[in-house]
């Protein structure tokens, strides 16, 4: 299980959340079930203020008046249901809730391991950064097809883009996210009060996403793989 900003082990009930603004834990495929159910129960407990899941945690999770949820990536192509179970772990029995994804305006070119049990980011080379169709690990990946498929999916509904300064549009900007529908007297200065505290937050995960990209981009531009 993560910790918080210093990257130490999470210590259960040693720490709380309301503490550390950046505590955390992981709820992914490749934990045991004893640590999966650890880390749900730390969140739920809020021990910790964030669960960094995969899609492991998409489906069969409930978790009371959960108000966001943040997509770092879309499921691709093969998986687009997914998008489905992941954004219904918010806004639950009558709750209200967000979800939102980091999109990309450009296709990228991530890793794509075909070879069980190997992790070639670790150690990248000229073979294994080039395309799977070429022999290696990466391919790309077009996120605003994906988003159209999702719109699809959603009967031709169009997903809602945040503002550029990362702010919620007008439309969704008078609600309580993680309480009951109608609960609270729902005035903009309580609502303001939750953006601004999601904001920082939304800005930092989009400003790693780039980062990432430009430090993949230079790689394949050291290894002479981008014709």
């Amino acid at each position: 299980m993560g910790g918080g900003s210093s990257g130490k082990k999470f210590r259960g009930k040693v720490e709380k959340g309301l503490e550390n603004p950046y505590s955390c834990v992981v709820l992914a495929g490749a934990r045991s079930m004893h640590e999966r159910r650890a880390a749900l129960q730390a969140f739920k407990d809020g021990d910790v203020r964030f669960l960094i899941c995969t899609d492991v945690a998409a489906r069969g999770i409930d978790i009371k008046e959960l108000p966001f949820c943040i997509n770092m990536t879309l499921p691709d192509s093969t998986q687009i249901e997914d998008y489905i179970h992941r954004v219904g772990r918010v806004g639950r029995a009558d709750t209200m809730g967000l979800a939102i994804s980091i999109v990309s305006a450009v296709p990228e070119r991530v890793w794509y391991c075909t070879k069980k049990g190997y992790k070639p980011w670790f150690e990248p080379n000229k073979k294994n950064t080039k395309l799977i169709t070429e022999g290696g690990h990466t391919k790309w990946y077009d996120e605003q097809a994906l988003l159209k498929q999702i719109e699809k999916r959603l009967g031709g509904k169009k997903v809602v883009h945040l503002n550029d300064d990362m702010s919620l549009p007008a439309s969704l900007k008078k609600v309580q996210y993680g309480q009951q529908q109608g609960a609270g007297d729902g005035t903009l200065s309580e609502v303001m009060q939750r953006v601004e505290q999601l904001k920082p937050t939304v800005q930092v995960l989009a400003d790693l996403e780039v980062k990432a990209q430009r430090s993949f981009l230079n790689l394949n531009k050291r290894f002479k793989i981008i014709k």
